[in-house]
């Protein structure tokens, strides 16, 4: 070691940190059989994977999308027929790992293990070409990557099937191909096109932001004034729109007999009639606006990383002022894809606090571009007077605590009974903590007319150990340590009670691993219709005292049959203090004296 030279020893120590943290990152693969955290604390639903997972659960028991070996129709909502990237692996791995929850899960790690690889390379690429000097890309790159593996939210995403993850994955290969082919003026913006309306069409329905992303593109090449660029750009931009469209309307048309555009309707129509699922299109008002843009800022990937949320915001300042004075174009799509979002919370408030994890490795990007231009800004704060400086850090250090207060708020009014009162408590000290040290930060490296480099370093130090404590605590409490397997358990029990029959009902996909059942959701007319065969004698749904009633009265209510509950199993899943207990409800034959005749 003594021997090599000293740029070569830090490359060499560089890769070794590399190779513990991907080692590290990796360890999420591990035991993916355990009970996902309780619905406040991370936003899954263990049911809704089963329900992502339709298309590859159909393919694996039926070999037919469409119908089963007796007959029955099997209904798949338009917007899982759009998850064809994070379905097809999952039938993959399905094949491979079996009928549980490693084929199930498996896709979101691989996906996550992508993410990581990609985020690397694209901080290798943005240093080439900003020229960086090297000890500041190794650590950029160590941190950020270190941040990945230790995020408690990132996490929990990928070990469940749920299509955040994909749209992320899809979201950050776009950006790299974007930046590897800068040299191209043509094919640069043929595959950002083509990317983006894959990522609509064939990752989900709900990814439209990305779309801003080139219009933000096409504004910056005006304001360069270069038409030619700017032709070149918007010609090869159609081409590739073009081309993605045609190939997702032969998909659509082969595999679920629809269009692209009649399936995105559909899925709208269906998004709409979604209880939470807020979609503004008529007596919109500014407050509303505002509130799900709001929403954006309270999510999960702010709500346990304060550091992240100040950060991003200051370097949305730094790096939009850029993109107005230098005309940049990877600066452009960094800003581009976050106001993207924003816009499209804006009129759709599509449950941001668990999906603004589509943009996390762009806004540790963002991040890290704001850092390699601070200097540059710092200048431009320089010409203000110190009093204008006081009053806009005043007012900015106002909205971040608002923004910390409406996440704690949020969570108080509707989730307080799925946090334990310790994990509270954590948040509240080391959010705090995370918050005072980075505004500590900023006020002394920006503000302050001398540079207190010791106490902005030492303030940053702080809030950026509180993070890693805060994810770590919540990784290891949540998820590594805990040993709680009952969504298995009722998948095993559902198996014994019912042996190799069909089971109706919209959450058993998420149980029909572990047993040799066969799952059926189709429309709530032909669940009426199928009572009459003797094929189904079972049906699956949530076990409250109110369900048996709900499901014969506005299920079978046409039917000469009721479903009686049969067997309740327990789940260590909790949701607004709720504890999800799910039930077997048994056919019976309808009587003179029945209750809900």
């Amino acid at each position: 070691m003594h021997s090599l030279r000293p740029s070569l020893r830090k490359s060499y120590i560089v890769f070794i940190v590399f190779l513990i943290i991907l080692v590290l990152f990796c360890m999420r693969g591990i035991d993916l059989e355990k009970d996902v955290p309780n619905l406040g604390l991370a936003m899954y639903q263990p049911i809704d994977e089963g329900a992502y997972s339709t298309v590859a659960i159909n393919l694996s028991h039926y070999g037919n999308l469409h119908t089963t070996p007796d007959g029955f129709e099997l209904q798949t909502s338009p917007h899982f027929r759009s998850n064809m990237l994070g379905n097809s692996i999952q039938y993959i791995t399905f094949q491979f790992f079996g009928n549980n929850f490693y084929g199930m899960r498996l896709p979101s790690v691989f996906c996550a293990i992508g993410i990581f690889f990609l985020l690397a390379c694209s901080i290798k690429e943005l240093n080439h070409l900003f020229g960086e000097n090297k000890k500041r890309y190794r650590i950029a790159l160590l941190v950020i990557l270190a941040y990945m593996c230790a995020d408690f939210i990132f996490l929990v995403a990928s070990r469940q099937f749920e299509p955040s993850i994909f749209r992320c994955f899809f979201t950050l290969l776009t950006f790299y191909i974007f930046l590897k082919q800068r040299k191209s003026k043509r094919m640069r913006y043929f595959w950002l096109a083509f990317l983006s309306i894959a990522s609509i069409f064939f990752v989900y329905l709900s990814n439209f932001f990305v779309l801003v992303i080139g219009l933000f593109i096409c504004i910056v090449l005006i304001l360069q004034k270069n038409k030619k660029d700017f032709w070149h750009a918007f010609s090869f931009y159609c081409l590739g729109a073009v081309v993605a469209f045609l190939i997702a309307e032969l998909y659509y048309r082969l595999v679920w007999d629809t269009t692209a555009i009649q399936n995105l309707l559909a899925a709208f129509s269906t998004f709409a009639q979604i209880q939470d699922y807020t979609v503004i299109t008529q007596n919109a008002s500014p407050i509303l606006f505002l509130k799900n843009i709001a929403a954006f800022f309270t999510s999960n990937i702010f709500f346990y990383n304060p550091l992240l949320l100040i950060l991003t915001l200051w370097s949305l300042i730094i790096n939009l002022w850029i993109v107005l004075k230098k005309k940049d174009l990877i600066y452009a799509f960094i800003i581009g894809a976050i106001l993207g979002l924003l816009f499209q919370t804006a009129f759709s408030e599509d449950y941001i606090m668990r999906k603004s994890l589509v943009l996390l490795p762009l806004l540790l990007i963002n991040v890290m571009l704001a850092f390699y231009k601070s200097k540059d800004f710092l200048k431009i704060l320089q010409v203000l007077k110190p009093i204008t400086k006081y009053v806009l850090f005043a007012i900015f250090s106002i909205l971040i605590i608002f923004i910390l207060w409406k996440s704690f708020r949020v969570r108080y009014d509707v989730y307080i009974a799925d946090f334990s009162a310790s994990d509270l408590e954590f948040l509240i000290v080391f959010s705090a903590l995370q918050c005072i040290g980075s505004l500590l930060y900023l006020y002394c490296t920006f503000i302050h007319k001398a540079n207190i480099k010791r106490l902005s370093s030492a303030a940053f130090s702080i809030a950026l150990i509180c993070v890693f404590s805060s994810n770590v605590y919540f990784s290891f409490s949540q998820v590594y340590c805990n040993q709680l397997y009952t969504e298995k358990q009722v998948a095993l029990d559902l198996g014994k009670f019912t042996g190799a029959n069909y089971i109706m009902g919209p959450y058993v996909y998420e149980y029909s691993l572990y047993n040799e059942i066969y799952p059926l959701v189709t429309t709530q007319s032909q669940y009426t219709e199928y009572t009459n065969s003797p094929l189904i004698q079972y049906y699956f749904d949530y076990a409250d005292s109110s369900y048996e009633q709900h499901i014969n009265e506005q299920i079978f209510s046409e039917s000469d049959y009721r479903f009686k509950l049969f067997h309740t199993f327990s789940r260590s899943f909790i949701q607004r203090g709720l504890d999800g207990t799910v039930g077997l409800y048994k056919k019976i034959q309808i009587s003179d004296s029945h209750p809900y005749k």
